[in-house]
Order: structure tokens, then C-alpha cells, then sequence
């Protein structure tokens, strides 16, 4: 496997994926093509400089160009407003580092939800700094020290942005802000590139634009009578109250963290010496997990479907479920280079669900990661485009978990679950020592660890040692004798029970996912997995046989989504336009349309759904629960922002107060 190079001598045309170190998700790609080059992205706020043993960007252009700051490029591109994409790019062009004659760039004012009109504050309130965190992707996960970095970071993202752009244009860069200007002379500029922008489509920027203003306005909302606060460690306890309580934040019931920002991603083409490379910064192409989205994304996967084949293609959204799935394999499937971009302290990225979608398919794909493998160079000079690595090993399937970093020690969140790679030896006796790669902190009080082992066959010669990380494989039929019996081993009707198998799995886990259908199988019912989510209901209608007397929705909105109803008539929702005194702006989530078997968007069955809370432990108790028997006590919870649900539940037997 080749290694490491130095910088590009001969300036052969090369693609280069930066090394994102070991912090979670983070884009920077490098194209050179003789002596000029394009940036897109910028990685993380912090990337300006190293950290924990791993280069800055700084550090990294100086290895690949073969000369220090300033670094000037033919033509920056920051494909959307996530602070791991705008990074570090601020501070290199504010302290000179970083130079360009041309700037593509997520327009300011759609990708922060903002008004044509808005006026910064000169100091953001409470609101507006946890909306800022709101907007990015989940950061749940790290620890209160990791959020109040982080916090600090997102909060000033916006106006650093905003002053990045103004210092681009006052010192002659040429700014084009993708979706309101035109960018024809862009592309004419970049013809040796063989640039061309596929999407998204305008309308698709506006109503992302919407949703990431209603996060803004919920926002404010939800903290409507908390104190104002600069308390850092308050910041967080607030932010992840939010997060908790999602369903108040937004007007449906919270799709994906950050969703809304990703679909505005500038998608990009280039082409050199016939090598056609594909870069979508965190397009959620398999999910777009935006209302509104359900034909414009399938439109713009033919767009990009079109504008192939591609030699190379940067998976999206750090290889997200949500990013890329079968279905997208399918549309790409002259494809066989991909790569991933992120850090390696990041437990769900790549998803293990893309891992073993690739390495099932390892028979015609390769790829390569920058979590594993550092930075990433592409040779583009003609013919097969191929890796060169700085580390590591192609096709590597290991999952993240949470793998130790050199010189630091990963917190692991109450309750949750790692998979770590491996290592096993044998040794003279015949017996297998194995060494696991990873580091248990001080407050662990227990910790279960589980082998898949097979046995060698009788006879068979034993291997000297094993190296090769082999992800543990979904059980299959009659592997489990012990799984619970669907509805307790009641006797069902008919049902087609609807879900989608990678998000499934990456909120639930791909044993616990695998298992649950499984259970739904040897009961005799039938399992639907949808392959796209963008037209979900056309693949239900096809299923949905005479035999069928109902259809079980398995997951939340993140997994299949709900059908978005206007309940004005035109005209008055002419007149009132987006700003409504109603909570949901009069619209309507429903499911009934799983159950519609004729497309006259009526029901002929009835539907319900079992939403997952990434809880396996609900899912399973949904699952199994037998008869209930009819209790005298109610019971409720309702969101603060429903109160319409307080009439129902009075009518219900017993005392107990609606919990709020």
C-alpha cells in the first residue's frame, strides 16, 4: 500500500482529504490541478492549529503545497453553515493565512435561518447562543467541558462568518453566495477543473432556510422566562434539556439534528483527465429528514445520478445513515472509490450500517478514511484513480465506538454501548489471548464484554495469528432461542409492520435492529424495510396486500417520516403567510397515508407506530407486550406547546394530573 508523499513536485493533478484528527465529524478537501488549487472546507474552529499529536491544516497545506503561509487558492468553497465546514477558515483569512481570488460560499443569511433584512445584535442573548448549538449536528455525546468549548464556538460562529466574507470581498476576492448569485462566470473560470454545481435546487435552500428559522424561533421560545445566562456550565444543563425535550423546539417532532442545514450543502462536481470526483459536503441523500423534501431530494439524486459516473466520491455527511444507503449505492453503482471524512472520536460516524454496506460490497469498492487512514490523497493524472494513505489500511471496516485516542482516555456516556476492535494471538498451548484497544475510565463500575467466537472445524489447522477486524454479524433465524415472542405470543392479524433498517439500526443498534425484526418474522408477520425514504409510500401501497388488516410503523420520524398536511385553505394561508399564533403554523404530521392501499390518499387500514427513542429496551417492551388489562388510573404527558391534548385526556378515567 503506497504511503505517505511529499508535496506535489510535478503538480499532478491530485485530490486530498485532510487529516480531521481525533475530533468528531469535520470536512477539508484540497484539489490541485497544476499550480492552482481549490479549498473546500475548512474542518474544525480549533484546526488552525494541532492538537492532541495530530497536524493543523496550516501544517498540512504547508506538507502538500511545499511552501508555508500565506497560502493563497484559486477558489475557496464552504458548501454550508455547520461549524465543522466553516472551521477554521475565519481565523487563516483573518490572520492572513489563507488567500483566494474566488470564494463559492453557503449564503449567510438562508444558512442561519436569518431574514433578508436581519440585523445582528451586538451582543447574541441566551437564545441566540443556544440556537446556534441547535442549529449544528449532535454533540450530545461529549462531555460538559467538550460542550462548553463547543458552546463558545457555535455561538460566535455566525458573526465570524459574516466577517470573514466582509474581509474576502474588501481585499478583491470575488464572492459568490450560492443561491442568490449567479455563478455561470464561476464555472467558466473553473473549466480546467471541469467545476460544475449540481444543486441544491433553490427551492430546496428556501425551505431548509425555514426550518432552520423555525429552530431559532423555538429556541426562543422554549427559554421564554429563563434568566439570561453567560454561565457556561447553565449553557450546557440548558442545552441538553432542549435536546431531551425536543418535541418543544420544533414544530414537528425534531427529524435530525442539524438536518436542515446539511440539505443546503452546495453539491459539487469535478473532472480531470476524465476522473469525475463527487463532493456533497453533508447532503443527506438517503434521509433528508426536512419537511418539504420528499420530492425535491429524490430530484436532485437524479440530478447528481445523471451528471455521473464517478471515479471518487466523498461520502456525505461523515458516511451517515442518512447520507448513503443501498439505495444510494444503487444509483452510484459505477462507482467503486469512496472516502469518508471525520475524526476518529466519533462513535457513530461512520455508521456501522455504511461500514457493513461497503464491506459487503468489498468485492468492487475500496475506500479509504480519514479516522483510520489521516490525510487521504487521490491521484487524478489519468486512468483508476488510487489511495495513497498516511496510515493504516484500505477497506477498513472498524467501527468507531469509542476507540482510545493516543494520549487521552474517551468518556463513555451511563448505559451506553462500544464496539471495539480486536486483536488475537495464539499462543503455544493452542489458546487464543485476546487484546482489546480501548481504555476504561475511573467511574466504571461494570463492565460487560461480549465474544462472537466460532469454532475451528474438526481437523482444521488453527491461523498463527488474526489481525483483521471482522465486525460481529447479525444473528440469524434460530440463532436466538431465548427472543421474546411478539405481542407476548398473542395471536396477531395480518400486519405489515414498515421500517427503515439503517436508521433503525443506527438509533437502536444492528444487533438489537436485526433481532426485533426478527422476532417479527417467526411470528409469521410480514417485515417491509424501505429502500426510499423520499417516496416511502409508493413501496408501503406496493406491499400492501388484501390479506394486510393494518400496518405498524417501527421507528420515529428520523426513520420514516410523517406525511405534511396544510390544514388552511390556500387562500388563508395566503393571508397569513409562515407567521401564525399556533404552535404547529396549522399543519398537520400523519401517518395515515402507510395505510392508503388505492392512492386516493385515504386509509383502507389502520396504521400506528412505535416510535424507537434510541431505547432497544422500549422498542423490545412495545414489541412483546401482551393483553393489558383496563385500569381505573390515567396516566399522561403532553408537549408545553399542545395544550389541545388536555380535552381528551379529561374524559379519561381516574384523578392524576396531565403531566406537562
Amino acid at each position: 500500500m503506497p504511503r505517505r508523499r511529499t508535496h506535489n513536485d510535478g503538480r499532478q493533478p491530485r485530490l486530498y482529504l485532510l487529516d480531521m484528527g481525533s475530533e468528531k465529524y469535520g470536512d477539508c478537501v484540497l484539489c490541485q490541478v497544476g499550480d492552482r488549487t481549490i479549498l473546500i472546507d475548512g474542518g474544525h474552529p480549533g484546526d488552525w492549529q494541532g492538537r492532541g499529536g495530530y497536524e493543523s491544516i496550516p501544517q498540512q497545506l504547508e506538507e502538500v503545497l511545499g511552501h508555508g503561509p500565506p497560502f493563497r487558492v484559486a477558489l475557496l468553497v464552504v458548501t454550508h453553515c455547520h461549524s465543522d465546514h466553516i472551521g477554521c477558515v475565519p481565523m487563516l483569512v483573518e490572520k492572513g493565512i489563507l488567500e483566494s481570488e474566488w470564494a463559492l460560499v453557503a449564503d449567510e443569511k438562508m444558512g442561519f435561518g436569518r431574514a433578508a433584512d436581519y440585523v445582528p445584535p451586538d451582543a447574541p442573548s441566551a437564545a441566540d447562543r443556544l440556537a446556534a448549538i441547535l442549529r449544528e449536528e449532535d454533540y450530545t455525546r461529549s462531555t460538559d467541558d467538550e460542550l462548553v468549548a463547543f458552546l463558545s464556538d457555535a455561538a460566535t460562529m455566525e458573526d465570524r462568518y459574516q466577517s470573514m466574507l466582509n474581509k474576502l470581498e474588501q481585499g478583491g476576492t470575488r464572492v459568490v453566495r450560492y443561491g442568490r448569485d449567479n455563478h455561470d462566470d464561476l464555472q467558466a473560470a473553473f473549466s480546467d477543473f471541469g467545476l460544475e454545481l449540481l444543486g441544491p435546487s433553490q427551492d430546496q435552500l428556501l425551505r431548509c432556510a425555514d426550518a432552520i428559522a423555525q429552530i431559532n424561533d423555538r429556541a426562543t421560545d422554549y427559554l421564554t422566562g429563563v434568566p439570561d445566562t453567560e454561565e457556561p456550565q447553565r449553557m450546557v444543563e440548558l442545552y441538553r434539556e432542549i435536546v431531551k425535550n425536543a418535541d418543544a423546539l420544533e414544530g414537528e417532532d425534531r427529524p435530525g439534528k442539524g438536518a436542515a442545514v446539511n440539505d443546503q450543502s452546495i453539491v459539487l462536481k469535478l473532472k480531470v483527465n476524465g476522473s469525475s470526483v463527487l463532493l456533497a459536503g453533508d447532503m443527506q441523500f438517503a434521509a433528508p429528514e426536512v419537511t418539504g423534501l420528499d420530492e425535491l431530494m429524490p430530484e436532485l439524486r437524479n440530478t447528481v445520478k445523471q451528471a455521473g459516473p464517478y471515479q471518487v466520491i466523498k461520502l456525505s455527511h461523515h458516511a451517515s445513515y442518512n447520507g448513503f444507503n443501498e439505495s444510494v449505492l444503487q444509483d452510484w453503482s459505477a462507482t467503486n472509490r469512496y472516502a469518508h471524512s471525520g475524526g476518529i472520536k466519533d462513535a457513530t460516524h461512520p455508521d456501522p450500517g455504511v461500514l457493513h454496506l461497503l464491506q459487503t460490497n468489498v468485492d468492487r469498492l475500496s475506500w479509504a478514511r480519514t479516522d483510520r487512514n489521516g490525510r487521504i490523497t487521490v491521484d487524478l493524472s489519468g486512468g483508476q484513480p488510487e489511495f495513497t494513505l498516511t496510515r493504516g489500511d484500505l477497506n477498513d471496516p472498524s467501527p468507531n465506538g469509542d476507540v482510545a485516542v493516543p494520549g487521552s482516555e474517551m468518556e463513555q456516556p451511563p448505559g451506553s454501548t462500544s464496539v471495539v476492535a480486536c486483536q488475537t494471538a495464539r499462543g503455544e498451548d493452542g489458546r487464543v489471548e485476546v487484546t482489546a484497544g480501548a481504555r476504561i475510565g475511573p467511574d466504571v463500575t461494570r463492565l460487560t464484554v461480549t465474544f462472537d467466537v466460532t469454532r475451528a472445524e474438526a481437523g482444521a489447522q488453527p491461523k498463527d495469528r488474526v489481525t483483521e477486524f471482522q465486525p460481529v454479524r447479525p444473528p440469524r433465524s434460530g440463532e436466538i432461542s431465548r427472543l421474546p415472542k411478539l405481542a407476548g405470543g398473542r395471536r396477531l392479524p395480518k400486519l405489515l409492520f414498515v421500517t427503515h433498517l439503517p436508521g433503525l439500526a443506527n438509533n437502536l443498534g444492528q444487533l438489537e435492529a436485526k433481532a426485533a425484526l426478527q422476532m417479527i418474522r417467526d411470528a409469521g408477520q410480514t417485515v417491509l424495510e424501505v429502500q426510499n425514504l423520499g417516496k416511502p409510500y409508493a413501496e408501503v401501497q406496493k406491499a400492501l396486500g388484501r390479506d394486510i388488516e393494518g400496518v405498524v410503523l417501527l421507528g420515529g420520524y428520523d426513520i420514516l417520516p410523517a406525511r405534511r398536511l396544510e390544514a388552511l385553505p390556500a387562500s388563508l394561508r395566503s393571508q397569513l403567510g409562515n407567521s401564525t399564533s399556533d404552535a404547529d403554523n396549522f399543519i398537520v404530521w400523519n401517518d395515515e397515508a402507510y395505510g392508503d392501499r388505492d392512492g386516493d390518499n385515504l386509509p383502507e387500514v389502520p396504521v400506528t407506530r412505535i416510535p424507537d427513542a434510541k431505547s432497544p429496551r422500549l422498542v423490545l417492551a412495545a414489541l412483546t407486550a401482551g393483553n393489558a388489562s383496563i385500569s381505573q388510573v390515567r396516566f399522561g404527558v403532553r408537549n408545553s406547546a399542545r395544550p389541545f391534548a388536555a380535552g381528551p385526556y379529561a374524559q379519561l378515567p381516574g384523578n392524576a394530573a396531565l403531566l406537562v
